[in-house]
């Protein structure tokens, strides 16, 4: 390809594209996290019980994963552009119909088919990303499109909470019907592909490959059942459940045999292959590791305020803002960097200035304020932004141009599932280390700790002399004190969660050696 048909392939200004594609990434993810706040109220107006509402959440969850790692194929095999108009179609048209929902069943149908299209937004805005974007411009391309994915989950909650407060649930996703429209009218006129993306397409086509739909349904089965059994496992009691036992199961051999069938494909629906490929691999694992620990500090965070310092959810919630606003700059100061210095430098101070945030809050005790707090989310996110855009740019060099859907693929799944292995583990290890803290503290919280006894003892007094019997002070007392053990339990818990967190980080490190630098010969779409 000649520079002259690259440079026209890169349509009027690749960023109008990325502007454009943008805003499917935006509706996409905010659909994720909008409707949290407004469950208490579906749950009223459809008559369920709570367990059952979250299946709201859930079923699009499972189904977003679920169509992650046959989205390259879909790209490839459709046209990258038009699976993307297609997924947006499909998404906006079920966001109605979530709306209109007149029951549970209904709406948990329609937030599949939602998710189902949601899940092919990603990569193939990733995909067609790569395409038009020559590899020296390529962070500053995915800091731009990052901006929609770090709004969307900040006002997400508060935009849920305004429109069911002020209209009803049904808005929250009647809001996805201008977005689409729009998305979809800019799409039609100013995203183009690349000549060599609609070669490969044709190529595919002339050889006459059959769909494989044999490994299209083991992974859609096996990272559905994976999905389900990360979210029910930490409430289910992991293996104590017959039910999570079978999702372990099907997960396990359908993936399994999904990687094997793959292997044997000359045109496999998940090009497994691309594992291969050490940089890809090292990048992969990087961004799961990443996703692992964003998701779950993301968790902990308002978990520990609500629940121990006593933090209402507003206020909760205000402990990321500050760490948004520094996110959404420094995102595009990386994407700047990434396209003058050499990239594995970035990822690294990246990874070393996440794992000194992670350590600083492996200090923290039940005293600790809401500045120290804000403050400790805006180190983390300082550390986020060096690897967000850099890690997925890496990914994406020295990468043929007809691979890109299969790495936009493939890299977003290992950020899906990262996210929820992220809840699943850190939600695990605060409610196992809570018990194991507070059997610990058993010697400190008997009769025979002069200091234990000494604290009942003034607690008592102090009921005594608000009016309390001797047998409501001490009962009283008691309570207090097993309250105040299951606290410092809860705290300690949550520190150990930061531990492990830090030690993957450690663990991680070296797979920065693995990626690739940015070649300066590439060409767009060559990376």
């Amino acid at each position: 390809m000649t520079d002259t048909n690259a440079e026209q392939e890169r349509v009027i200004n690749p960023y109008i594209s990325i502007l454009i594609l943008t805003l499917a990434t935006f509706m996409e993810v905010l659909d994720t996290t909008i409707a949290n706040v407004a469950l208490p109220r579906m749950a009223s107006d459809l008559s369920v019980s709570p367990n059952e509402i979250v299946w709201v959440l859930g079923s699009y969850l499972v189904a977003n994963a679920a169509i992650l790692p046959i989205s390259g194929f879909l790209a490839t095999y459709f046209g990258r552009k038009n699976y993307y108009m297609a997924s947006v179609l499909v998404f906006t048209i079920s966001s109605v119909f979530c709306g209109l929902a007149w029951n549970l069943e209904s709406l948990i149908f329609f937030r599949i088919i939602q998710g189902l299209s949601g899940g092919g937004l990603a990569p193939s805005e990733q995909a067609i990303i790569a395409d038009i974007t020559p590899s020296e411009k390529l962070g500053r391309a995915f800091s731009i499109y990052g901006l929609g994915l770090a709004v969307a989950p900040v006002i997400g909650p508060t935009l849920g909470g305004f429109i069911t407060d002020t209209l009803s649930w049904h808005w929250i996703f009647f809001i996805n019907l201008p977005i689409g429209i729009v998305s979809l009218v800019l799409t039609g006129l100013f995203v183009k592909e690349s000549k060599q993306a609609e070669k490969s397409r044709e190529e595919y086509r002339k050889k006459g490959s059959k769909v494989d739909f044999v490994g299209i349904g083991l992974f859609v089965l096996g990272i559905a059942a994976l999905e389900i059994f990360l979210e029910k496992a930490p409430t289910e009691g992991w293996f104590d459940s017959d039910f999570v036992f079978i999702l372990a199961i099907v997960a396990f051999f359908a993936i399994l045999i999904g990687v094997t069938w793959e292997y044997y494909q000359d045109q496999p629906a998940v090009d497994i292959l691309m594992f291969k490929d050490k940089a890809f691999c090292g990048a992969s694992i990087l961004i799961f590791a990443v996703s692992f620990v964003t998701t779950g500090s993301v968790f902990l965070v308002p978990f520990m305020a609500q629940t121990l310092l006593g933090y209402t959810a507003m206020d909760a919630g205000m402990l990321g803002l500050p760490a948004a606003i520094v996110l959404l700059i420094m995102i595009q100061v990386v994407g700047f960097l990434i396209d003058k210095f050499d990239v594995r430098k970035i990822v690294l101070i990246g990874l070393i200035v996440s794992g000194l945030a992670v350590w600083n809050l492996t200090s923290i005790n039940l005293q600790v304020d809401f500045y120290t707090l804000a403050w400790a989310r805006v180190f983390q996110s300082v550390g986020l932004a060096f690897l967000a855009v850099s890690i997925n740019t890496a990914a994406y060099y020295g990468v043929p141009p007809e691979k890109n859907n299969s790495v936009s693929a493939l890299l977003n799944l290992a950020r899906n599932v990262g996210s929820t292995v992220g809840i699943a583990l850190t939600s695990t290890i605060i409610v196992l280390q809570t018990q194991v803290h507070i059997s610990n503290l058993d010697d400190h919280t008997s009769r025979f700790n002069p200091n234990y006894v000494e604290a009942v003892k003034n607690l008592v007094t102090a009921f005594k002399q608000q009016g309390l019997t001797v047998l409501e002070a001490t009962g009283l007392a008691n309570g207090v004190m097993w309250e105040t053990v299951v606290r410092q339990a809860s705290i300690k818990a949550i520190l150990d969660a930061y531990q492990f967190y830090l030690i993957l980080f450690v663990c991680v490190l070296p797979l920065v050696f693995l990626l690739k630098k940015k070649d300066s010969s590439d060409s767009a779409g060559g990376h």
